[in-house]
């Protein structure tokens, strides 16, 4: 074989090996978080996202209050397709007040098919346990608006500031100061509970006063915080980490 034939080889064999080596990173950035939660599995929090997750007593008797209202319900809208780039598609539609599931971007910021089914499975444990339900604040951006419109029944009033801070250059700092401020602003009878339809990157530490329960601020798609108001002090109470943890509380094995 001729140098150039050898040459030849050598750029095809490495351009082969170049693009599965591109190939396997994208697929391990797509499925990082799936990944990490793989890894994390011999701690509490991963072992919470496993399918043989029981709520401890704690979840238990907080779930059951919750169903007497009082409560504000924080939840990560319902599944959506993994788009690496989605906060410039976000920055679109919620920037010109359009609406994403009439656009051609619209797998980018929307639901997934498997997060419609979801947020109307959801929908359906929400009427069958009677969770009370009275004001509704929803981010602009289509998958929230859908959850809302399908898991809640209603799409409640949309917040421009409920969209993660993603697609904006602003002050994260001010930003958390300004979520706390409409959280505290949310008025509710008592025996409702205020629902909020936005999304994971939203809610952090420095929004709270008081955080009651030690854990990650990472909820799975259609997970919520429990959070409450006491006289101006906003105190985090605990989270279920996806909605199924919550259901499963009124759902004993029949017989």
């Amino acid at each position: 074989m001729n140098n150039y034939l050898r040459y030849s080889l050598y750029i095809c064999i490495f351009g082969v090996f170049g693009i599965l080596l591109f190939s396997a990173l994208v697929n391990l950035y797509i499925n990082k978080d799936r990944i990490i939660y793989t890894l994390k599995g011999t701690t509490a929090e991963g072992r919470e996202r496993g399918s043989s997750y029981t709520a401890d007593s704690e979840q238990v008797e907080l779930a059951k209050k919750i169903v007497n209202g009082g409560y504000i319900l924080y939840f990560r809208h319902a599944h959506r397709e993994k788009w690496i780039d989605v906060a410039m598609y976000d920055a679109m539609e919620a920037t010109n007040l359009l609406k994403a599931e009439d656009l051609y971007f619209k797998d980018a910021v929307c639901l997934s098919s498997m997060g419609i089914i979801q947020a109307q499975m959801m929908g359906e444990f929400i009427k069958d346990i009677g969770l009370p339900i009275g004001k509704i604040i929803t981010s602009p951006s289509c998958r929230s608006r859908q959850t809302s419109e399908i898991a809640f029944g209603d799409l409640g009033d949309l917040k421009q500031l409920l969209l993660h801070p993603g697609p904006y250059n602003e002050n994260l700092d001010e930003f958390a100061q300004s979520i706390k401020n409409e959280i505290l602003s949310l008025k509710f009878e008592n025996n409702t509970n205020a629902i909020i339809s936005a999304h994971n990157g939203v809610i952090k530490a420095n929004v709270f006063d008081e955080i009651e329960k030690d854990f990650e601020f990472d909820l799975e798609e259609g997970g919520f915080y429990v959070i409450k108001n006491d006289n101006g002090r906003l105190i985090l109470v605990d989270k279920f980490h996806n909605f199924q943890f919550f259901q499963q509380v009124f759902y004993p094995r029949p017989n």
